[in-house]
């Protein structure tokens, strides 16, 4: 039967890769830093999964420590693009988590190197999880209020599955009701792979519905400001040639003005000559007419 558990182990890890996977491919083409952030991460989580499902494979030591590390590592990554999405995480987010993981896994080596108990161990983990994993519920609700996606509903409930199986696991463990090793058959066991299936599945579709939500708006933007910029340019056009045929009617008028003012010179130098000549014309007359 641990066999069973085991390969359910591994079950968990492909359904991470696959998810994981599909969504860095279907989403590569936007070439975005948070897409490559969650896809990445996610693989790191999937094969601190495999490590966890290959104990009594590979030394137990690599599992504690090895496991654990890319486990935490994974998460930790997934967290900090999630948080990405409604803007970048702040200082205190970034150490409150960061000092947490490694709080925990220094509890954690210190258990296994000191012999600890294996229930008291996997008590640690799940608590550290049930705690840590209730971030995505934060996320989402950050995510809904700054951009109103759908998806960040489906990321809020996902922290709430995680959190609540990881809690019960922890709860079954720590009173004795349930599996006590990793790979013993129970009903907590059937609680928390059901539950783990639905939140990695819910917080991935949630994710993917985020960013394709992002990515629509920002399109849809730059077609708004396409279309603003073509507006624009034709309002200059028609500007332009509305200054043209005012710069014509300009052009025309002072022709016209030119053309009157050499007129009026015209005018004005016949008249001149014209009392140039009947001067002396006058004074022949007048002349004449006395003799």
């Amino acid at each position: 039967m641990g066999l069973d558990i085991r390969t359910i182990y591994m079950m968990n890890a492909v359904v991470y890769l696959m998810l994981h996977g599909i969504i860095w491919v279907s989403l590569a083409r936007y070439k975005n830093r948070v897409v490559t952030l969650w896809s990445v991460w996610g693989m790191v989580s999937a094969a601190g999964v495999v490590l966890l499902g290959s104990e009594g494979l590979v030394p137990d030591w690599v599992v504690a420590v090895f496991g654990q590390v890319l486990m935490a590592a994974g998460n930790f990554g997934r967290q900090y693009a999630m948080r990405s999405i409604a803007g970048n995480p702040s200082v205190r987010w970034l150490w409150r988590q960061g000092l947490s993981n490694l709080a925990y896994l220094a509890l954690n080596g210190t258990l296994f190197f000191s012999g600890a108990d294996r229930a008291q161990m996997m008590v640690v983990f799940f608590a550290f999880y049930a705690i840590n994993c209730i971030d995505y519920f934060f996320a989402g609700r950050a995510i809904a209020r700054r951009r109103g996606s759908p998806g960040a509903r489906s990321v809020q409930w996902s922290g709430l599955v995680f959190s609540g199986t990881l809690s019960v696991k922890c709860l079954s463990v720590g009173l004795g009701w349930g599996a006590q090793d990793l790979y013993d058959p129970s009903w907590d066991q059937v609680v928390l792979f059901t539950g783990q299936f639905l939140a990695i599945s819910l917080v991935n579709f949630g994710f993917m519905q985020i960013l394709m939500d992002r990515f629509h708006q920002e399109r849809t933007q730059t077609e708004e400001a396409l279309r603003e910029q073509s507006a624009r340019a034709q309002q200059a056009e028609q500007s332009a040639q509305s200054l043209s045929q005012v710069l014509r009617g300009r052009e025309d008028v002072l022709r016209q003005l030119t053309l009157s003012n050499k007129s009026a010179g015209m005018g004005a130098l016949v008249s001149s000559i014209a009392h140039e000549v009947n001067q002396p014309l006058a004074t022949i007359v007048l002349k004449s007419e006395l003799i």
